[in-house]
């Protein structure tokens, strides 16, 4: 215990952006882990039922937080944000997971990060961000890099790929409401309103869909949820910094 305060305070030491840049960078790799475990199970399962999974046991994941901490994670006075966040959480997470079953992991995985492009735009026009010019020159070359990948050569534009960058532009938008609830709200309590939100949405949209998982895919859902919330609340945490 007297370890992990040593390390927690050692952490806080560390500047605010340098913080929230290594919590960005994990948050990313462990989105990443989960970008394989959606491939796999979607070669079983159709691509809404394991968007249902995904936010059913990432709920669960946070079961010991609110055996620690009761209902007070979820005192909250910005229903209304949340819902709006909720809607587009949605509509993303269902373009992505179908666009992911469609196209090879690296290159969904290379578009799916098209989001900070499109967000870094959302932030200047609509949270008042100042983009100079290292930031313009980032946007650019991320834009042509996301282009070769879109379409190297003349190959023809998958409607995977369509979708996974759509879903990165709803994503973008996502990430501005969530931005603006980080400066009142906990970023677990982010985390667990998008579970309780989206997971009977996304149930109803995957029961037309629905097959029972094998007994050995049970347990790799479960990692796909865990380290779904893992990877959401660190994003949280880290746009909050």
């Amino acid at each position: 215990m007297i370890q992990i305060q040593a390390l927690r305070a050692r952490f806080a030491a560390i500047p605010a952006p340098i913080r929230g840049i290594i919590l960005m960078a994990i948050s990313g790799a462990a989105f990443s882990v989960m970008h394989g475990f959606i491939r796999h199970v979607t070669q079983e399962i159709h691509p809404f039922e394991a968007a249902f999974f995904r936010m059913f046991f990432g709920l669960v994941a946070l079961a010991p937080v609110f055996m620690a901490q009761g209902l007070a994670p979820l005192r909250t006075t910005k229903l209304k944000l949340f819902s709006i966040r909720a809607v587009l959480n949605v509509i993303a997470m269902m373009c992505f997971f179908y666009g992911l079953s469609l196209t090879p992991l690296a290159q969904a995985t290379a578009l799916g990060f098209s989001a900070p492009i499109f967000a870094t735009l959302m932030a200047m026009l609509f949270l008042g961000e100042t983009v100079r010019a290292r930031r313009w020159t980032a946007i650019g070359i991320g834009f042509l890099g996301t282009l070769v990948i879109l379409r190297p050569g003349l190959a023809e534009i998958g409607i995977g790929s369509l979708l996974i960058l759509f879903s990165a532009a709803v994503w973008s938008i996502a990430l501005m409401v969530i931005k603006v609830l980080t400066r009142t709200e906990g970023s677990v309590t982010i985390t667990a309103y998008a579970s309780i939100m989206l997971t009977p949405v996304t149930f109803v949209i995957a029961w037309p869909f629905w097959t029972w998982p094998t007994p050995e895919l049970w347990i790799i859902l479960f990692l796909l949820g865990a380290i779904g919330t893992i990877a959401q609340t660190l994003l949280n945490q880290a746009l909050k910094i």
